[in-house]
């Protein structure tokens, strides 16, 4: 096994939950491998994900950032909108542009 990607599916619109490569297979392509393949099989709908919200003031800010850099060479767009869950803040990532936040919504309370 090298890695897997977990995601939730709502009529067109997905949401990426998690994706993890083993440590020792990191930083030779598979993690995007894994990310546009998924793009590729979901590429008439929509998809996001969160990450963690980077800050220099966090003590992990580099992982955070090298996260963030990532998903940004693999075509996703910060949406610029911050989702809460309990204390954590995440940037919201989409693949497409274009982010519709009312359908976003409505989606995150079901």
């Amino acid at each position: 096994m090298i890695g897997f990607l977990y995601s939730v599916s709502y009529k067109k619109e997905n949401f990426l939950l998690y994706l993890a490569i083993l440590s020792s297979k990191r930083k030779q392509g598979y993690g995007s491998y894994f990310l546009q393949w998924y793009c590729s099989k979901k590429k008439e709908e929509s998809i996001y994900l969160n990450i963690e919200e980077v800050n220099p003031s966090f003590s992990d800010y580099d992982i955070r950032n090298k996260r963030y850099q990532f998903y940004l060479k693999n075509f996703f767009h910060d949406t610029n909108y911050i989702g809460i869950e309990g204390n954590q803040r995440y940037h919201i990532f989409a693949f497409k542009k274009h982010f519709p936040l009312k359908k976003y919504k409505e989606i995150d309370k079901k």
